[in-house]
């Protein structure tokens, strides 16, 4: 079970209502490990997907594509990649395979994470955006 919680003078507080409910199920007595790590900014994580999600949504309707045949996850993977945010490896018949970088919040620190958006925000411009300037205002919001 994890459980988010802020540190007070007082000790550690629940950050949600949730996380009250978690606290309640560990009963009284209960020896428990705790492992800190910090987060990063929640608010700017939703606004990196919402960008994901909004050139998701572009580039499947540029493409008629139907939602129920593509990935988010596989789309996200690959503007990671084209973003520079990748591992290369060869497999064992010695071709090459690349997997986007772990965005996750344990893999990256807020200063990582914020380089990682302005690649992406760079990569679909250079890729999904290019010559549709009419997304231009749109976009705009997003930086």
């Amino acid at each position: 079970m994890k459980i988010n919680c802020h540190k007070t003078p007082h000790g550690f507080i629940p950050a949600t209502d949730r996380e009250v409910e978690s606290i309640k199920k560990i009963p009284n007595g209960a020896i428990i490990e705790l492992e800190y790590k910090q987060q990063r900014n929640y608010e700017f994580h939703k606004k990196v997907f919402a960008f994901l999600n909004f050139c998701f949504e572009f580039w499947v309707n540029e493409n008629n594509y139907q939602t129920d045949r593509v990935s988010f996850d596989i789309f996200r993977h690959n503007l990671t990649v084209v973003a520079g945010y990748k591992n290369v490896y060869y497999t064992i018949d010695g071709s090459l395979r690349v997997e986007a970088k772990s965005i996750s919040y344990t893999k990256m620190t807020e200063d990582e994470f914020s380089e990682y958006y302005q690649a992406l925000i760079q990569a679909a411009m250079n890729t999904l955006f290019k010559g549709h300037d009419e997304y231009n205002e749109q976009l705009i919001a997003f930086f």
